[in-house]
């Protein structure tokens, strides 16, 4: 059996986890940025041939990736989401369970040294997810305000340590990858500052194992600082 097929076959036996949620009005998201709107252009139930709709959003509505520029200005040029190799977003997958941490704490690398003591040592190129058990607080407005606030998250130590790790990318069911409690960014300028991209608003990771595969692609907007993303596990 060739490659091609013994991939065929690996996917079509794999167990497959969506895991981001939908897009829609009035979902959660950081406040400072605009919201997600969609609205009818057209219906057969108006007269029209077809059905369409038209969307208004931000760049890191719901389940998205950031890319390098994100947090950087022009005069510290960093790779922008159109600009990123399309391999970066599918490889091999560590998944973390972080969910006893308190509220607005921040991960150490201790957490990152106690998991690697059990599931082995993370590899280069790993896509590494946080499960800090945010998710389940995702609902709409007027009932988004636990997702938005207090929530757990990635400390510069630790996301220095990826680094050190060389991984390909950082993900989290958080708002942020940063702990609500911390000031001035340090898991974004240390993974974003060595390209590494980060993926926020993730759903579904409490069902994962301590490895998988994952895959998602951004959207190709030119000179973007980031792009909603379709993620997937597979688990064999």
């Amino acid at each position: 059996m060739d490659r091609l097929s013994q991939l065929a076959t690996l996917l079509s036996n794999a167990r497959i986890v969506d895991l981001g949620h939908v897009l829609q009005e009035d979902m959660p998201g950081v406040p400072a940025h605009s919201r997600f709107y969609k609205m009818p252009w057209s219906s057969p139930d108006k007269g029209d041939l077809t059905t369409h709709n038209q969307f208004i959003m931000h760049e890191h509505n719901g389940t998205h990736v950031d890319a390098p520029v994100h947090f950087f200005n022009a005069g510290e040029y960093r790779i922008c989401i159109d600009e990123l190799p399309l391999k970066v977003f599918f490889g091999p997958c560590a998944v973390l369970n972080l969910e006893t941490l308190d509220k607005g704490e921040a991960a150490t690398p201790n957490h990152i040294l106690d998991w690697e003591n059990t599931h082995g040592r993370l590899n280069r190129g790993d896509i590494v997810l946080f499960n800090f058990g945010w998710a389940k607080l995702w609902k709409l407005m007027p009932d988004h305000l636990p997702f938005q606030r207090d929530f757990p998250g990635l400390g510069g130590d630790a996301a220095k340590l990826l680094v050190d790790r060389r991984i390909g990318m950082a993900g989290c069911d958080t708002l942020s990858i940063e702990a609500s409690t911390h000031q001035g960014h340090p898991a974004h300028r240390a993974l974003l500052g060595n390209n590494i991209p980060i993926v926020e608003n993730l759903d579904n990771l409490a069902v994962l194992p301590s490895r998988c595969y994952f895959i998602c692609q951004p959207l190709a907007i030119k000179d973007g600082s980031g792009s909603p993303i379709r993620p997937m596990a597979v688990i064999a």
